[in-house]
């Protein structure tokens, strides 16, 4: 398989890990969306008696820790040596040990862990995938289904390629080429913080199944942010916590055909027999 450049998909992370929980994780949009996501994964993780859970970009650790509460045991991994060693602090922390594991391992090194290791769940939140692109998931998708179960589930959270929050922010401020970016073909330098950036790809549920269709059967999407707004508009909401309430309420009954329209979706997919 070939490989990504590591160093310029872990630097930008790296950079970044010491505050994306206060500029990501901890806002009023990041928390709520988070919370989206944990009301549709615990349906899957509830399936599984002592279920086992390989996690790619796992960022600073939040989705270990609470997949970990929920009975899990986690091989928490990233790219980013940093992210990695906060996401170590918060197990210690919260004395979870013995059922996370950390280790530094890019999505395009997976083929370095043992197959006869087998996981009920693979996870991957908030656009970790969107940093690989279509032919090296094609390739990924293969390493991917060797390490599930055979009852076993991928589950990604992914940006999508029309979200109609952005589009609508960025045409009103003039900014057109923004409000359509997310509907190129090729990789965009999307924004991290003012400084940084990280090569990204777009896709729709439909895309991004099709391009793992080898391996697995596309289950199901999930709005994630359709309601809600993506999370750089935080600052603007944070004098209207009535509105965003109001928003989260209206998320919650928004129908599974607006995944496609959201900020993120997940997406579940069932592996293909061999």
């Amino acid at each position: 398989m070939p490989k990504l450049n590591q160093q310029s998909i872990e630097q930008p992370f790296n950079s970044i890990a010491k505050v994306y929980d206060r500029e990501f994780t901890h806002t009023q949009i990041g928390v709520l969306q988070r919370k989206r996501v944990y009301n549709y994964l615990q349906r899957y993780v509830s399936t599984y008696s002592n279920c086992s859970v390989l996690e790619l970009n796992c960022g600073t650790g939040e989705d270990a820790i609470w997949l970990a509460k929920q009975g899990c045991s986690v091989l928490a991994t990233d790219i980013s040596e940093r992210m990695v060693a906060v996401t170590k602090e918060k197990v210690l922390e919260n004395k979870l040990e013995t059922n996370i594991t950390c280790q530094r391992l890019g999505i395009q090194d997976l083929e370095q862990l043992n197959s006869n290791d087998k996981y009920d769940l693979i996870f991957s939140d908030f656009g970790g995938l969107n940093c690989v692109s279509p032919k090296e998931l094609k390739k990924i998708s293969i390493v991917l289904q060797r390490l599930l179960k055979p009852n076993g589930r991928f589950i990604g959270v992914v940006m999508s390629r029309f979200c109609w929050w952005e589009t609508l922010y960025f045409t009103f401020k003039g900014q057109f080429k923004k409000a359509w970016r997310r509907k190129a073909k090729e990789a965009i330098a999307a924004p991290l913080t003012l400084a940084t950036t990280v090569d990204t790809w777009y896709y729709s549920p439909k895309e991004f199944g099709h391009l793992l269709q080898m391996e697995f059967h596309c289950q199901q999407a999930y709005p994630i942010g359709f309601m809600l707004p993506p999370s750089y508009l935080d600052n603007w909401f944070k004098n209207k916590p009535s509105l965003l309430r109001g928003l989260n309420q209206l998320e919650k009954w928004t129908p599974k055909v607006c995944a496609r329209w959201s900020d993120h979706y997940m997406i579940v997919l069932r592996p293909k027999k061999n």
